[in-house]
């Protein structure tokens, strides 16, 4: 490195706060009035520099105070700063020039840096020709006429120096001048390990602080996702998946078994997706007769067919922005199939007896049971289509293998029956949690929330859901078959019609909200008569 000379033997362009006058390379040394003025000053410059290290903990600014408080002070040319890394080696920090420009050459004299390292002891030289074991190297190449290096301290522990030089002699840089130096690098350890210390500090609490952000939205993702409630790990990556491809504007194919929850995981897309304030539609194609499907789909003008006396939208242009959600996709009309396709590749529809072709801007999500790799392999379904609607895949596990969510699913149910119908709050049993763990759920989370519902019909008093009830409603083959019961062994007519009769008080209670003269009129009964079935069978009025 080449640092710049002054030809003239002069200095230009000092700020004045530095109190440097353009001088000859050697100035005559002071008399003693104003050797006194000079310590005079030198005290206040060092007051001021103090001051201005005290008043940051930003450790950039802090360092660049320190450089431009040592070329005040000592009225050098330039000024650097080295702080010890954990290996024991020195790194350069900051190298500023009088003027606060960025000196990033940084040729100095090494000798003089590893001699303070070395010695631990300040080294203060106003002319360096006068030490004949340094007038070589890199003083004598870049002509460093004076140098300081001040030792960093702090509690004992060496942390870096504080290093200055000049082209030309500083005998403002007196012997007796030697303590205000060290006062200012020890006013400087201080600062910057303080600064140190609350950046540490504060980088501690921000990495504390986005831990326990990341806490609770692991926590909370083990209870409440869009309505899905898990805590197992397969489930948890399914959530990570669907907050990663949410917000990328792409198709999503979504498999798993009937019951897995398919809508509310595409619902779910939409909502984290960039079209969530437009329209969220759903179809399921398994259940629209083959011959309705285009017009659902697309739409169809007055008069298009029998019984089509208006125009009307189909549910492409009604989700238009927004999320199509098309529940088994893998029972949609293969003669549909190609129109979809139109829809998907060109953002175009025509609705049914229109020849008007309409633009559309719609994200499929899509889902399905079966296996529509074999479905285009048979023939069965368009290979370009399913290309298009699989931009990303989202299967959804099976409650049967995610067993660990069977209890926090079932009480997530129970704490929502009881909000949505401004109820007492039911629990489970230790027994009726057992007989949920025992079975195999061939109906996925559609069937656990049906028992969940079924068990609450028949809560005890102290609205408390026992084993017996839940094996009775697996036992009878679910919902549709425990509401009307089966004939088990040894049943008499009369077992169960006492059996029905208590079934119905339960479920005309709880939908007339536990009122005595309304579930009366209903059960067409009077108020004695049924104030004394409720007695004989021992069901909770709590609402009454």
């Amino acid at each position: 490195m080449t640092v710049p000379r002054h030809d003239s033997g002069e200095l230009a362009g000092f700020d004045d706060e530095f109190g440097i006058d353009p001088e000859p390379r050697q100035r005559d040394k002071p008399g003693p009035g104003e050797h006194s003025a000079r310590t005079e000053r030198k005290y206040v410059d060092v007051l001021e520099v103090t001051r201005s290290l005290s008043s940051t903990l930003n450790v950039t600014k802090l360092l660049n105070n320190v450089v431009d408080g040592i070329i005040r002070v000592t009225k050098c040319e330039r000024g650097f700063l080295y702080l010890k890394r954990p290996d024991g080696t020195f790194l350069r920090h900051i190298g500023r020039t009088a003027e606060r420009m960025d000196d990033d050459q940084g040729d100095i004299s090494q000798t003089i840096v590893n001699r303070v390292v070395e010695q631990g002891k300040p080294f203060i030289e106003p002319d360096l020709q006068r030490v004949d074991d340094l007038n070589s190297g890199s003083i004598h190449k870049h002509a460093i006429r004076s140098a300081i290096c001040l030792p960093l301290v702090y509690k004992d522990e060496f942390i870096g120096v504080i290093y200055a030089d000049s082209h030309f002699v500083v005998p403002d840089v007196l012997e007796s001048d030697h303590s205000i130096l060290e006062a200012f690098a020890a006013q400087a350890a201080v600062a910057i390990e303080n600064a140190r210390q609350h950046g540490e500090l504060r980088s501690s609490r921000n990495i504390l602080e986005e831990q326990n952000i990341s806490l609770r939205k692991q926590l909370s993702k083990e209870f409440v996702f869009s309505g899905m409630v898990s805590k197992s790990k397969e489930m948890l990556e399914v959530f990570e998946t669907v907050e990663k491809i949410a917000s990328h504007d792409i198709n999503v194919m979504i498999t798993g078994e009937s019951g897995t929850g398919k809508e509310l995981m595409a619902r779910a897309i939409h909502e984290r997706s960039s079209r969530s304030e437009h329209n969220f539609e759903t179809v399921n194609c398994a259940g629209i007769p083959e011959g309705l499907v285009e017009s659902i789909l697309f739409g169809h003008a007055k008069g298009a067919f029998t019984g089509a006396d208006q125009d009307k939208r189909g549910v492409f242009e009604i989700a238009d922005g927004g999320t199509l959600f098309l529940d088994e996709i893998g029972d949609m009309p293969l003669l549909i199939q190609p129109k979809i396709l139109r829809a998907l590749q060109d953002g175009e529809v025509r609705r049914v007896g229109e020849e008007r072709v309409r633009n559309v801007d719609v994200r499929i999500v899509s889902a399905t049971h079966v296996d529509l790799s074999r479905a285009v392999a048979e023939g069965k379904f368009r290979q370009d289509l399913y290309f298009r609607l699989n931009a990303a895949k989202v299967s959804l596990p099976a409650l049967a293998d995610r067993r660990e969510d069977i209890v926090p699913l079932s009480e997530f149910f129970l704490r929502r029956y009881a909000e949505e119908r401004n109820e007492p709050l039911a629990t489970l049993s230790r027994g009726a949690r057992e007989v949920l763990l025992a079975h195999s759920w061939p109906g996925n989370i559609r069937e656990l929330k049906s028992a969940i519902e079924w068990g609450i019909v028949f809560q005890d008093d102290n609205h408390q859901i026992h084993s017996d009830q839940l094996r009775r409603f697996f036992r009878q083959g679910g919902p549709e078959e425990a509401r009307i019961g089966g004939i088990e062994d040894g049943m008499t007519l009369k077992s169960k019609l006492l059996e029905y009769e208590e079934r119905l008080i339960r479920e005309s209670l709880m939908q007339n909200n536990f009122n005595i003269t309304s579930t009366a009129k209903v059960l067409e009964i009077s108020r004695q008569q049924l104030h004394n079935k409720i007695k004989k069978y021992r069901i909770s009025t709590r609402h009454e």
